[in-house]
């Protein structure tokens, strides 16, 4: 049995149904952590790193799918995922792209914290998952593998009020982003073309369901 790390109920949606252990963090480092070793706990042989992802390289556009086995953190750690995994993964998704994954305990919103990590790091993209994914999966010798697509692009800037429309078990929460536009903290615009983006990577998660399940998790 394979354990998937998503931050949102909606990623998590995508792969229920398969012969899979599937738990959502809502973008919560503690509770993303406490998630994943109930995972392991419950005798997990892997762990997959799904959901979506901000771009860090200026070429990826929104609902490009992301394949990585090597996430780097921000103390600058290293982890290296399953190779035979990332072959297997990369085979039945021509499409993707493959490089490394930076994990983030907090949203990187802005385009310079983007470049930046791009310049520092060398990663093509961010998430909020795969770093507890990878260190767990490090820590009990377990096969990791992320597969990401992308929301925003990497000139594009998030607005943290964003973050407060998801609860800690990955829910979209609708009263918190109505009071940011009421106080003038979002713009309609910027929900709009969040919504926008997040359902394009949604889409391309959901086209990449067949691959998880004739690769690994109906092994």
């Amino acid at each position: 049995m394979i354990g998937v790390v998503t931050g949102l109920q909606a990623e998590a949606k995508i792969v229920r149904g398969l012969p899979c252990l599937v738990v959502s963090g809502g973008g919560r480092a503690d509770m993303t952590r406490r998630k994943i070793d109930g995972l392991i706990e419950a005798g997990v042989q892997g762990l997959v790193s799904f959901g979506i992802a901000g771009a860090v390289d200026p070429a990826m556009k929104t609902g490009d799918v992301v394949v990585s086995a090597t996430v780097i953190d921000a103390e600058g750690r290293r982890y290296v995922g399953d190779p035979a995994w990332l072959e297997k993964i990369l085979s039945h998704l021509p499409g993707s792209h493959h490089g490394d994954l930076y994990g983030s305990d907090h949203m990187i919103s802005t385009a310079a914290d983007k470049a930046q990590i791009l310049k520092q790091y060398a990663c093509i993209a961010v998430d909020m998952e795969s770093h507890h994914t990878a260190r767990a999966a490090t820590r009990h010798q377990l096969p990791f593998i992320v597969i990401r697509a992308i929301a925003d692009t990497a000139s594009e800037h998030l607005p943290e009020a964003l973050a407060a429309g998801v609860d800690a078990e990955g829910k979209t929460r609708v009263w918190p982003i109505i009071a940011a536009l009421l106080t003038g903290r979002l713009s309609i615009g910027a929900v709009l073309r969040a919504g926008r983006s997040s359902g394009r990577a949604l889409a391309s998660l959901r086209q990449s369901r067949p691959s998880l399940d004739r690769l690994f998790l109906k092994k």
